[in-house]
């Protein structure tokens, strides 16, 4: 690289993105973030420590990479200026990307510290590195399509999220589903939140949803008041409680509510059902 060497940065949906020039041979850092550092020079003599670990020394090659996990320390030498792409990817963007693109939240990164050549990854770099020095119009757009495609690619490459398929991680546990359905069966007339179905199965609250309305063809507040019509069918054939006794019994805010719910799901007033099969 020229002698005019000028590094280049941005910030993009959560992440950093620095193109940069190390002058300075030691290296000591702790960042609150993941951190990625795709190098593009050859450097021979190199040593480094993660987190604690034992020293390691060696040649750093070209399209190498460091992955490093949030609130982790990187010591290390390079005798020899080197060129970088850095990526600092803040937990919420990779949970985010995590959340949308498998449906799941919970994942740990494989950061152990230890360079590796993942030529995806090298590619991205290269690609945002060119983009960082060609300063055009568009740039910005360009960068957040290939920093989501590179985290994309670490949750697939190189998380937990990789042990398991999708279709795997989609599904309600059976236990877990009794679990659920017999908590609402006997629950049904108290208020439920999503977050605490959710917890009961030990899944973010969007997994779960998605989970359990393919298990049982009905999202958690539409089963919650199948339930509850349910019940004020049989106390509509069994007794002669009012309508209002019936709605609260229920778990129902009102009784127009209940009257709604009712004839929604059955076709008919509860009057008229209680009229017509009594």
């Amino acid at each position: 690289m020229e002698a005019s060497f000028k590094p280049r940065t941005t910030r993009i949906e959560g992440t950093t993105v620095e193109f940069s020039r190390r002058t300075n041979p030691e290296v000591n850092i702790t960042v609150p973030d993941y951190l990625l550092c795709v190098n593009f020079n050859t450097i021979k003599n190199a040593f480094y420590a993660y987190s604690g670990a034992p020293e390691r020394r060696g040649i750093r090659k070209v399209g190498y990479s460091h992955l490093i996990s949030a609130n982790h320390n990187i010591k290390g030498y390079t005798p020899d200026p080197a060129d970088h792409v850095i990526f600092t990817i803040t937990p919420d963007r990779l949970r985010y990307l995590a959340l949308t693109t498998f449906e799941e939240d919970h994942f740990d990164l494989r950061t152990e510290g230890i360079p590796f050549f993942d030529p995806f990854i090298y590619q991205i770099a290269c690609s945002v590195r060119d983009e960082l020095c060609a300063d055009m119009l568009g740039g910005s757009i360009m960068i957040e399509s290939l920093t989501t495609m590179l985290g994309i690619h670490l949750l697939r490459k190189h998380s937990s999220l990789r042990q398991q398929s999708f279709e795997q991680r989609r599904k309600l546990a059976p236990h877990k589903l009794i679990l659920i359905t017999d908590y609402i069966h006997n629950h049904f007339n108290q208020e439920i939140s999503l977050t605490e179905l959710a917890n009961l199965a030990d899944m973010s609250p969007f997994h779960f949803s998605r989970c359990f309305k393919q298990a049982t063809g009905q999202s958690p507040s539409q089963y919650i008041l199948t339930k509850r019509i349910e019940f004020v069918q049989q106390e509509l054939l069994n007794t002669k409680q009012s309508l209002l006794e019936l709605s609260l019994a229920a778990g129902f805010s009102s009784q127009s509510h209940m009257t709604k719910v009712f004839k929604q799901s059955v076709g008919l007033s509860p009057g008229e059902f209680r009229k017509l099969y009594r």
